[in-house]
């Protein structure tokens, strides 16, 4: 027994072993939650590539999450005062694109005392 170690047989033997697996479930499937961790970053680059694809380069990116079972990122774009609610498959690339807002401005914005 070297020195140092413990009587324990339990820590004796962990001490010999090289490598182990433990056993940890998988984590639970993210559904409806919009957070950073539903938005991993290979996904968004490849994400941002398909909107340049798609003639949205220009756009803004305001807001997406990643559906992991779907396989589809979804979110909003803005884009020269227009609010697009976007669709986008990753296996075969398809993005589907819908307006939802258009904004104009009528007159500069004054403050009143």
């Amino acid at each position: 027994m070297r020195s140092g170690t413990s009587n324990n047989p339990i820590a004796q033997a962990l001490s010999s072993v090289g490598a182990w697996v433990l056993d940890v479930p998988l984590p639970a499937e993210l559904i409806g939650q919009r957070c950073d961790r539903l938005r991993p970053f290979p996904i968004g680059h490849e994400l941002r590539a398909a909107l340049q694809a798609n003639g949205q380069g220009t756009s803004d990116l305001v807001e997406w999450h990643w559906d992991q079972r779907l396989a589809r990122a979804d979110g909003w774009l803005w884009n020269r005062g227009v609010l697009l609610q976007f669709r986008w498959w990753r296996r075969d690339g398809r993005m589907t694109l819908r307006q939802q807002l258009e904004c104009t401005t009528r007159s500069s914005l004054q403050v009143v005392p």
